[in-house]
């Protein structure tokens, strides 16, 4: 019985052959042993029978013979007999290509009445690109520009078509020579002038030429493997194919790493053995190996950089710096399912972010005042909105305004402290010669939350401690910091007072429009024995209407930056005022200087001046002295 062939169960067919379980089912040998299939899944049989009897169908080659030793098997006869077949076999029959082209051919002999070969790259049918191909082109009426629509760079290169299909790029200098070789070798006119808008024709990649994968695949991929085929026939050992397989998967892997955090080396590994095939693996110059493929795509793309896994058995991974760190990379490795995902779209979110907080820049810094009120142009969009959209989710308000405004306070004070304790790529790189060296205060990041809040608790309290641990925190600048702002703005004070005598004059001070004083004692030391060696000091309070038109009375303050604590010594000579003598006020009645001063502001003013008079004065106590 061993020596004879195994007949299929159920085998009643009078043209169907007989099988040898012991040998490949699909090629009936057994050369390869190696390469045989041990006990394969019972779902790998179901689909082996299917393309079979499918490309049988289609009379495709020598699977009609195959169909005929299949026809009566079933996944159950197969799984019986533990049925063989070899990696490669299996690998040709379901290659979904040539699937594709069995059908064409099929549908072109159905059509035409006659099987003609079909060339790899080229679409049978009525389009543009086989009209103005050499085949159909008549001598008497020459192919000009204007035979084709012009090219659309937000489309396939080839097919022109906007079917929701991902678009790749061509990045590289190799890649615009591989596909300017494969339209000259298709020769057909309307690609060559797709092509030819190109200063010169291998420079696909600036003009952002953008292309279907299977688009490639059938112009340029297999084009080039019908070259590298025929070269070998005329005695050319130029690897076409080899080289074709190879830019394909640069293309994907730069696309890949573009989007994604990390691309394993096994993964890798089977998409390039899956484009060579069979036949190119045999033929591989150098001998395929792991090694070799990782160094080509490394000198293709500089900027990838490989790591190792925490388990040292798996293969190493291949990543972009700029879309992920290696520590997100190792994180992202160990995580599974949706939470791999989940970690993915955050760490693109902090980057996405992390960029906006390194490019920002706000307006020109105003050297009057030091600002310590915050709004939402304090911070980049990207940051308050995520902050926000944290806190409350895309909603754009609450139910009242008074909530709202609170999650609006909320996220922008959460910004500003995000972005006072960001640190730069530089900082986060550089290696401090002592393991106690802290970060330098970010000047450059100060924002109005950690000056305002530095300001007012250090004016209230005047606590070291509590501002310290604030500024630990990263809530508000240091203490030092906030001595030296402080020290800056009284500066600028008595800078203010020099060139008024001693006096301070507010810079909001506005000529010709009516001021309003309020005036009150400062007194010390009241209650001595003889009265002597007490203080009376006067503090005057001046008031003026907001955005009165007129020249300033005062210039405008001058705040830089204090590099000690010590305030610029000035002394204003106090100077003897005698007891004033007693007399009685002269009636007049220009009590104010009207120069300058519209009629409308001094009757308004009046009216507020006797208005406040007469509230003061007690009932019965208005009668006729008043004059008028």
């Amino acid at each position: 019985m061993s020596d004879k062939p195994q007949v299929a169960e159920g085998a009643t067919s009078q043209g169907q052959e007989s099988i040898n379980w012991k040998q490949c089912i699909l090629c009936q040998s057994d050369a390869d042993k190696k390469e045989l299939v041990q006990h394969p899944r019972i779902d790998s049989y179901q689909r082996l029978l299917n393309i079979v009897e499918e490309r049988a169908s289609v009379h495709d080659g020598n699977y009609v013979e195959v169909q005929r030793r299949l026809q009566s098997c079933t996944k159950n006869t197969l799984c019986t007999h533990q049925a063989l077949y070899h990696r490669s076999c299996y690998a040709d029959a379901t290659n979904k290509d040539q699937i594709q082209r069995a059908r064409d051919r099929h549908a072109h002999a159905l059509a035409t009445g006659h099987h003609t070969a079909k060339k790899r790259g080229q679409k049978r049918g009525s389009t543009e690109m086989d009209e103005s191909g050499p085949s159909t082109s008549s001598p008497a009426t020459p192919f000009t520009r204007s035979h084709t629509s012009p090219l659309d760079k937000e489309r396939c290169f080839f097919c022109q078509k906007d079917d929701g299909e991902q678009l790749y790029q061509v990045r590289t200098v190799n890649a615009g020579q591989c596909l300017k070789e494969a339209v000259e070798r298709s020769k057909n006119d309307t690609l060559i002038t797709r092509l030819n808008t190109c200063i010169a024709p291998g420079d696909a990649h600036l003009i952002d030429v953008q292309y279907h994968n299977i688009c490639w695949t059938k112009h340029v991929f297999h084009g080039q493997r019908e070259a590298s085929t025929s070269g070998r026939r005329t005695g050319h050992n130029e690897p076409l194919l080899q080289r074709a397989s190879l830019l394909e998967l640069i293309n994907l892997i730069d696309v890949q790493t573009q989007n994604q955090a990390y691309l394993p080396m096994e993964h890798i590994e089977t998409t390039y053995v899956n484009m060579l095939g069979t036949e190119g693996l045999d033929n591989h110059v150098p001998t395929f190996n792991r090694k070799w493929l990782k160094e080509k795509i490394i000198n293709a793309l500089p900027h990838l950089e490989s790591c190792l896994q925490i388990d040292r058995r798996k293969s190493a991974v291949l990543y972009s710096p700029k879309a992920c760190e290696e520590s997100m990379v190792h994180s992202a490795m160990e995580s599974h399912g949706d939470e791999e995902y989940n970690m993915q779209t955050i760490y693109r979110a902090a980057q996405v972010i992390r960029k906006s907080i390194a490019n920002f820049t706000k307006a020109t810094k105003d050297t009057n005042a030091i600002d310590v009120t915050s709004d939402i142009h304090d911070v980049p969009a990207e940051l308050y909105t995520a902050i926000r959209w944290i806190m409350m989710g895309p909603a754009d308000s609450l139910k009242t305004k008074k909530r709202t405004k609170a999650v609006d306070r909320a996220a922008l004070t959460v910004s500003q402290n995000i972005m006072y304790g960001f640190k730069s790529n530089r900082q986060v790189k550089y290696k401090p010669t002592r393991e106690t060296a802290a970060f330098r205060p970010p000047h450059a990041r100060e924002n109005p939350q950690v000056l305002g809040l530095a300001l007012t608790v250090h004016h209230d309290t005047r606590n070291k401690m509590l501002m310290d641990l604030l500024s630990a925190h990263d809530y508000c600048v240091p203490y030092g910091r906030t001595l030296l702002m402080e020290t800056a703005l009284a500066n600028a004070v008595v800078q203010n007072t020099r060139e008024f005598q001693g006096l301070y004059v507010p810079p909001f001070l506005k000529k010709g429009a009516f001021v309003f004083f309020a005036v009150d004692n400062v007194d010390f030391s009241e209650d001595t024995a003889d009265g002597k060696g007490t203080t009376h000091g006067t503090i005057t309070a001046v008031y003026q209407k907001a955005d009165v038109p007129g020249e300033p009375v005062a210039p405008p303050f001058r705040i830089g930056d204090a590099h000690s604590l010590s305030v610029t010594p000035y002394h204003a000579d106090i100077l003897h005022c005698d007891k004033p003598k007693p007399h009685v006020a002269k009636r007049s009645d220009h009590f104010v200087a009207s120069n300058g001063i519209s009629g409308s502001y001094q009757l308004t003013q009046l009216g507020w001046i006797v208005d406040t008079a007469l509230s003061r004065m007690e009932a019965g106590e208005a009668s006729s002295n008043i004059p008028g």
